[in-house]
């Protein structure tokens, strides 16, 4: 379903009544722990519409994500939570501070988890517009810039590599 979804550009009318009625959807999806409900919604509507769902969800029920996580787990809890944290009109709306959070959880506790660690960077590096933002968000929630974090959980040519990511590789000159 991920894969063939038809999300709508985010400039179209939010309908109240289309909201509502996915608000519903949700909640019955919810009482029979009916993934697919899920999917239907959160992939396929704009990101203006899902952030009216989740905030008319949890004014009419409880949080959506808490919603997720009682009636989910493994990747399908994993994936729907990946949608709605990063939608959320509550922080950025844009993900970007999904996206720190799940940086800083990879160098979280015993032990970094350098494969996703990369993926991450290396991911968020792709657009830097947006990388500074996550940048930023980063430094906001966990009050340390990334760039200082990762220098502390890492060593060697592979800290240098992901230090060369995380500042930006300058351009060579002609």
């Amino acid at each position: 379903m991920a894969l063939n979804a038809q999300r709508p550009a985010d400039n179209q009318y939010v309908d109240p009544a289309a909201v509502q009625a996915d608000v519903a959807t949700l909640k019955k999806a919810a009482d029979k722990k009916d993934e697919s409900g899920f999917v239907e919604v959160l992939v396929n509507r704009s990101t203006p519409h899902l952030q009216a769902v989740i905030t008319s969800y949890g004014t009419s029920y409880k949080s959506l994500s808490k919603v997720i996580k009682k009636a989910f787990s493994g990747d399908v809890e994993r994936a729907l939570l990946h949608i709605v944290h990063g939608v959320k009109a509550k922080r950025d709306g844009r993900g970007e501070w999904r996206d720190a959070k799940l940086l800083e959880k990879s160098m979280a506790g015993l032990g970094t988890r350098d494969a996703q660690l990369v993926y991450r960077l290396i991911r968020a590096s792709w657009d830097r517009q947006r990388f500074e933002r996550i940048k930023s968000a980063y430094e906001r929630r966990f009050n340390k810039p990334l760039l200082a974090r990762v220098k502390g959980e890492t060593s060697g040519p592979y800290r240098d590599a992901l230090v060369m990511l995380i500042e930006g590789v300058p351009k060579a000159s002609t």
